[in-house]
């Protein structure tokens, strides 16, 4: 087979990676596909463990049918490459990440970018940089950046890996130390800070969460915990009239039906939300 095999996290990365990648002899990319923030992480790459962590990833942020991606990529024969680059920033996803693919690959050629390299040209603070956030000519540019991950230091993320796989936590968040975990219900109170005496849009409620929580969590995971808070009676939830087309098209995506208060509330641009005791006084 032979040939360079990039390692990215997230479909998101691999469109920005094969863009800058283009006109090159850069090689193929995968994708690891679920974000390693969230659920109890997989003991091992066995089926069971895998299923089992899917099932957790849909529970979590809503993401369906992580099993097949999950097994075809531990399954990737990453002997047969002459290379493996692993791309990967400060955020949890790719730091998580990269022990894991020092650990599943572990007598091949290994190589790494540090995407917190790009810091520099980004127009904008990153706390925590990842590929998702670059720019082809970003991506272009750190690809010049390669390097071969030694010995020692594959041996020391294989270790990490092989301490991270038992993590029993909801969610893993980023922290002066490195990575510290959290329950579930970390980000509660932020979505309910969020909200007002008004009804917003729950699109708009999480894009603010993510801005103070500094996209710790994804999207998918505040529309769970909106849900959740909802049927706890903590938020109330009110129908946004949108088009037929929307609905069409959120049917014909697979989202499973989601109600709660008698609301669709199976995507965010279906209901917005605001808190149930200022409902009296409006």
């Amino acid at each position: 087979m032979g040939g360079i095999l990039h390692i990215v996290s997230g479909a998101s990365a691999a469109g920005t990676l094969k863009a800058g990648l283009q006109g090159t002899c850069g090689g193929s990319v995968a994708a690891f596909p679920c974000g390693l923030r969230y659920g109890a992480l997989f003991r091992d790459f066995g089926d069971a463990e895998l299923r089992r962590y899917a099932v957790e990833v849909e529970r979590l942020t809503g993401y369906v049918g992580a099993f097949d991606p999950l097994r075809a990529f531990v399954g990737i024969d990453f002997g047969g490459y002459d290379k493996v680059v692993v791309w990967h920033g400060g955020n949890v996803d790719e730091t998580l990440m990269y022990y894991m693919v020092c650990a599943l690959a572990a007598d091949v050629p290994l190589y790494e970018v540090c995407v917190g390299e790009v810091l520099p040209r980004l127009k904008y603070p990153v706390r925590h940089p990842s590929l998702a956030v670059c720019s082809a000519d970003d991506a272009a540019w750190l690809h010049g950046r390669m390097r071969a991950v030694s010995a020692e230091r594959r041996a020391s993320a294989a270790g990490q890996w092989n301490i991270w796989r038992h993590s029993d936590a909801a969610l893993r968040i980023p922290s002066e130390d490195g990575i510290a975990e959290v329950p579930e219900d970390y980000f509660d109170g932020n979505i309910v800070a969020a909200c007002s005496a008004e009804y917003r849009k729950a699109a708009r409620v999480v894009g603010g969460v993510l801005c103070t929580a500094d996209f710790a969590v994804g999207d998918g995971f505040l529309h769970r915990r909106i849900v959740a808070l909802l049927r706890e009676g903590r938020l109330s939830a009110r129908a946004e009239e949108v088009p037929e087309r929307l609905r069409c098209a959120i049917r014909e995506a697979g989202i499973a039906p989601l109600v709660a208060g008698g609301v669709d509330v199976s995507a965010m641009p279906l209901f917005r939300v605001m808190m149930p005791k200022l409902v009296g006084d409006i």
